[in-house]
Order: structure tokens, then C-alpha cells, then sequence
């Protein structure tokens, strides 16, 4: 039995997919608070679903039990629950799972974290710090540092939807004189992306609409330039939508 946490993220439920298409028995961590819709998709897909909270180590032993393996890809990052920070769900809450899979006789944990930068910040403390715990916990393990990650975790990401749909999203990045179209996020320049035709394109439309993307959700990702400048840059854009 594979145990996925974070199941119910972009990575998450796309993990939980493949693994049951591929005939793994497979089972998803969620929260009570969990959206209903994501919920159903990862029951479709074949998972079976398990709640618990990583900020609740108690309720994780429940979660843990039969586990063969754990896949750890939950970040608060993109979370806007409350309660949820850094602290209690990136440190705190994935170290929990780790003790709670050490207990339960987990053989083996693979854990998404990123390449670490030569400057602190407390994402990446918080990272190195549950790869310091799995390392310690005597569990076969998996460190995954993806750089394509520093995308979704380490850019100050904003995204909205465009009134009109795919037409007009694109019509207003092409009016854009300063911010650059770009398939993917994350740079010192502000980057601006249309998710559907790009990095989610491999979704299905039930599958984007369940994670909050439709044919005029737009991302924009801020970089180094003068914020008066990327204003000016995005009202004259709007301007022409």
C-alpha cells in the first residue's frame, strides 16, 4: 500500500492517479477540510481515502497503518487553512509523519523537497530539517529536489482569472510590454503563464477546474523590477481586455 500526503495538491492528486492506473493499491491522506470535488477525483482515480491532519500527530497512525510506502509531497504554501504555516505543516506536521511512519513500520519514504540556495529562508530550513529527520529516522528513504519546484515554493506567485476565457487571457498577456510569457514560473523577471495551454495542459477540464484553473486563469509570477513600472505594465494590459 502506497500512502500519498499532500494528495489532494497539483502534484498530489496526479501521483495518486498514476499510481492507481498502474494497479497500485493506493491511499490519500486528507483533512476534513479538504474540497469535496478534489475528494471525489482522487475516489475515482481508486484511492482509498484516509483523514488526518499533519498538524494533528495523533490522527497520522491511522493513516500510516498497512503503509508500505509513503510519499510525502504536502507544503502549506499554496494553503490558505487556517492554521497552516511553515512551521506547523512544512517542519512540524511532515516530521510527525515520519515518526508516525517509523511506528507503523513504513519501509520506505520519498519526500519532494528542492535544491537547497546559498541564502536562509525558512522554507528551505524547514526542508532540510525533515530531510535531517528522515536521514535519522533509519527508514529507507527518497529525497527528491526538483528545481522546477522552486516555481511553485520559492516565487512570489499570484494568479487570477481573466474575464472572457483562453481569448482574452491571451490577448492580455500579449499587451504586456514588461512582464514575459513563459510555460513555467520563477526567475528574477516577472514571468506571466496561461496554465491551461501550458503547465497544466496534460489535465483534463474537470481535472483543472478542480484545482481552481479555468480557460482565462492567468499566473503571474513578481520579479526584481520597480512595482510601479509592473502596474503601470499590468493597467495598460487590462486596459486593452
Amino acid at each position: 500500500m502506497d500512502l500519498v500526503v499532500g494528495a489532494t495538491g497539483i502534484l498530489g492528486l496526479q501521483i495518486v492517479s498514476r499510481l492507481a492506473g498502474a494497479g497500485r493499491p493506493v491511499r490519500a491522506l486528507v483533512r476534513e477540510s479538504s474540497d469535496p470535488a478534489k475528494v471525489a477525483m482522487l475516489r475515482e482515480a481508486g484511492a482509498e481515502i484516509v483523514v488526518a491532519d499533519l498538524k494533528q500527530p495523533e490522527s497520522l497512525a491511522r493513516a500510516c497503518a498497512g503503509v508500505d510506502n509513503v510519499i510525502l509531497t504536502a507544503s502549506s504554501t499554496l494553503s490558505r487553512a487556517e492554521g497552516d504555516s511553515i512551521e506547523t505543516v512544512d517542519r512540524r506536521g511532515n516530521i510527525a509523519l515520519i515518526d508516525a511512519a517509523k511506528a507503523a513500520g513504513v519501509k520506505h519514504v520519498v519526500f519532494v523537497s528542492f535544491p537547497r540556495h546559498e541564502i536562509a529562508f525558512p522554507l528551505q530550513d524547514a526542508k532540510v530539517a525533515v530531510e535531517t529527520a528522515l536521514i535519522e529516522s533509519g527508514i529507507d528513504y527518497t529525497i527528491l529536489q526538483p528545481p522546477h519546484f522552486w516555481e511553485i515554493w520559492c516565487s512570489p506567485a499570484l494568479g487570477f482569472d481573466v474575464a472572457g476565457g483562453k481569448a482574452e487571457a491571451f490577448r492580455l498577456m500579449n499587451g504586456l510590454r514588461i512582464v514575459r510569457i513563459s510555460n513555467n514560473l520563477g526567475d528574477s523577471k516577472s514571468l506571466i503563464t496561461h496554465p491551461a495551454t501550458s503547465t497544466h495542459q496534460r489535465l483534463t477540464d474537470a481535472e483543472r477546474a478542480a484545482v481552481g484553473i479555468s480557460p482565462g486563469s492567468v499566473r503571474l509570477s513578481v520579479g526584481l523590477e520597480d512595482a510601479a513600472d509592473l502596474i503601470e505594465d499590468l493597467e495598460q494590459a487590462l486596459a486593452g481586455v
